[in-house]
């Protein structure tokens, strides 16, 4: 019986703990949802993450990522969309998820780090291991990252980066140096080649074209309007003949004009749209740790 009543008092406690539990998670998630309309997303997100921790429903991990996503911590927010997509049981929710995780991949910003000699080296981002992902281009979120490598019998190798820009792909390559290396005269930096961006050259062709086309109509509309004028005032001419021809030029002019205009619009979308690359060389030395971020932003 003695145990009995022992087993029940626990059963109640356990209990008390999960409403308490439930309603601090409730508060927690009201607080988040004011703090967004007010615009303050850090805290927002802290209260979302607090909320989630005590009672990890997905509900609250759909307004988090949405907070991410606002905040700048994209690879965050995409990650808890694909969650999302995957187990949520709200149908209506688990496609919306799906379908923000599609509409924000191309915006992830990518961390890809080499390190030579790569074999024992342990990789640290943020002061969390990493090492299973050296030379895989891994999500990050927009900001400043600590980047340390280790490995016994090399100089320790830190930097810190700054991923400022949507879809920029930073390749860093770690060069370690042994402990007993006689120190260089010059930190080696040489920036790794990119490879062009074919969306970025066509947005830059397509605006030129533009430009092109409506300088063209431009030219064509003063010529047309010359024409009119002259068939208002010209003698020993057929007056309806050079204004018909004057009219043609004038529609030839709107129709170039129209077109480059487009042309234009649509060339500086594709260029200002294309995902961007950078690359960070660095080389570490018993002296010194320099690095170069290179690439078509």
């Amino acid at each position: 019986m003695r145990a009995a009543c022992s087993g029940l008092v626990v059963i109640v406690a356990l209990a008390s703990a999960a409403r308490a539990d439930s309603q601090a998670a409730d508060e927690a998630f009201t607080r988040g949802r004011a703090l967004m309309k007010e615009k303050h997303y850090a805290e927002a997100c802290a209260a979302f993450e607090q909320s989630y921790q005590l009672d990890p429903q997905a509900g609250t991990l759909f307004n988090l990522a949405d907070c991410e996503a606002t905040l700048g911590r994209l690879a965050a927010a995409w990650n808890h969309y694909r969650e999302l997509a995957r187990t949520d049981t709200n149908v209506e929710r688990r496609a919306m998820s799906e379908r923000l995780a599609n509409q924000l991949a191309p915006r992830v910003p990518k961390l890809v780090v080499t390190v030579k000699p790569a074999q024992g080296a342990t990789l640290l981002v943020d002061g969390r291991d990493a090492t299973g992902v050296v030379g895989v281009a891994a999500p990050v979120d927009l900001g400043k990252h600590d980047i340390e490598v280790h490995r016994d019998g090399f100089r320790a190798w830190k930097q810190t980066i700054d991923v400022d820009r949507d879809g920029v792909v930073t390749n860093v390559v770690v060069t370690l140096v042994p402990e007993g290396a006689v120190p260089a005269k010059e930190a080696l930096v040489a920036p790794a080649p990119t490879e062009g961006n074919p969306r970025r050259a066509w947005g830059q062709i397509t605006t030129i074209s533009g430009g092109v086309l409506v300088a063209g109509g431009l030219v064509a509309g003063g010529l047309a309007y010359s024409q009119w004028q002259h068939a208002q005032t010209c003698t020993g001419c057929v007056r309806s003949s050079e204004s018909h021809s004057a009219e043609v030029r004038g529609d030839i002019s709107t129709a170039l004009v129209a077109i480059g205009l487009a042309d234009v619009g649509l060339g500086i979308y594709l260029w200002k749209t294309a995902p961007s690359s950078a690359t960070v060389t660095a080389v570490a030395t018993p002296t010194a740790a320099t690095f170069a971020i290179a690439g078509r932003f």
